[in-house]
């Protein structure tokens, strides 16, 4: 009698660590599919990279959050200003030193559009020191969605659990044969 409450016990225990799982996760993969993060990448006159992250609500069309380093300066993660710029889109950002980032970048599939962005490329920039100061020259660039995991990954977790719980039923049936 104790071996089937133990297993009947398990079998309730992992559909309930299942469920927990899913009901945790629910709200970040809702969000997933609206928010996603872009890689900022490109080169700098004199010399230099420029790099970081870029967050977009994709639906909403509106830029959520910006990180962006340069040599030698604090990173940019103010955003001051962020609109339709000729065919693209243009942010402004500052960092704590106050100096300032203009940056422009296609984007597609829609011209003038965050909404369903994928991503886009830097045709030009500058960096401005508090004083109005050229600091850099932004003169290409590129802007590409950062990989996120496959929801089928999140698919083959729950079945393992699904696994596991069935699992002590099998070895039960297999011992009554």
């Amino acid at each position: 009698m104790m071996p089937n409450l133990f297993q009947s016990s398990l079998k309730w225990l992992v559909l309930a660590a299942m469920c927990f799982q899913l009901a945790a996760l629910m709200p970040a993969l809702a969000r997933a599919d609206t928010i996603t993060t872009f890689n900022v990448a490109g080169a700098l006159s004199p010399s230099g990279t420029l790099s970081g992250k870029l967050s977009v609500d994709v639906t909403a069309g509106s830029i959520t959050s910006v990180s962006l380093t340069f040599p030698a300066l604090a990173t940019f993660n103010v955003l001051t200003m962020s609109g339709t710029f000729v065919t693209g889109w243009a942010i402004d950002a500052e960092n704590s030193a106050s100096d300032l980032l203009f940056l422009p970048f296609t984007t597609t599939p829609t011209p003038g559009s965050l909404v369903g962005f994928e991503g886009g490329a830097i045709p030009g920039g500058e960096v401005l020191s508090a004083t109005d100061q050229v600091l850099f020259t932004i003169p290409s660039g590129s802007i590409t969605p950062v990989p996120e995991p496959p929801a089928f990954l999140l698919m083959f977790d729950g079945l393992g659990w699904l696994g596991l719980a069935c699992r002590p039923v099998r070895r039960r049936a297999q011992r009554n044969a």
